[in-house]
């Protein structure tokens, strides 16, 4: 997480009168951490679908979690993953992978680390590394 929103997380709960662990506090702090790192997301679909649209629409609350969850595997993962090991790690499927990586590489946290691994059917697969911009959105 960006000290950035660790900041804003303090603020608020400083602000807060009653205790920080009711769930009114901590859906405020979840709501900051989800703007505070993916402010406009919109899960990438495909516009001529509706139902690639109405998919996108339901993991949207989601989604910046999900960016989340991968880009903390990577970090802990130096060397890289292929989108297939990270699902396989993760436990996602790969329509629901795939599109977070996605919007972590156009973000520039993550990129091709021009090295390739085979996938279970023996194919070819890019090996995704976290950039040293993804690396600082860490704290300590």
């Amino acid at each position: 997480m960006s000290k950035k929103a660790l900041m804003k997380i303090r603020e608020l709960l400083m602000d807060v009168q009653t205790d920080i662990f009711t769930v009114e506090a901590i859906s405020k702090c979840i709501a900051i951490c989800d703007q505070e790192l993916w402010p406009d997301d919109f899960p990438p679909h495909q516009s001529h679908s509706q139902t690639s649209a109405a998919a996108a629409a339901a993991i949207a609350p989601k989604f910046g979690r999900m960016q989340m969850s991968v880009l903390n595997l990577l970090m802990r993962h130096p060397s890289g993953l292929t989108d297939q090991e990270g699902q396989r790690l993760l436990n996602l499927d790969g329509n629901t992978y795939r599109p977070a990586r996605v919007v972590l590489r156009q973000k520039g946290f993550v990129k091709d680390s021009s090295l390739t691994r085979q996938t279970a059917c023996k194919r070819d697969a890019v090996v995704w590394t976290i950039t040293d911009r993804g690396s600082s959105f860490f704290v300590g």
